[in-house]
């Protein structure tokens, strides 16, 4: 599939894995069409390894939604001094 990640040989831990495979996945066929067959295979693992480290594909989901809301957060990060750019101005 075209989702489908393809982490090198020796690249981070299974879990590792899992997660990349798991966000190219959700973020191309959302939750419902995300299989955990089809991340663990992407993961080069199975999908015992996927429930020993997440409890459901639920589970699963949250994690990578957390992880790039945060990622995203530090990345937009707005200072107070940069407020007065991004308001508009107030009617008179």
């Amino acid at each position: 599939m075209g989702w489908q990640h393809e982490p090198s040989r020796h690249a981070g831990s299974t879990r590792d894995r899992i997660v990349t495979a798991a966000k190219a996945a959700f973020s191309q066929l959302g939750i419902a069409g995300a299989r955990v067959d089809q991340i663990a295979k992407a993961a080069r693992t199975s999908r015992k390894r996927v429930y020993a480290h997440f409890s459901s594909k639920v589970a699963l989901y949250r994690f990578v939604s957390a992880r790039e809301l945060a990622a995203v957060t530090v990345a937009t990060r707005m200072e107070s001094a940069d407020l007065p750019g991004y308001a508009s101005p107030l009617p008179d």
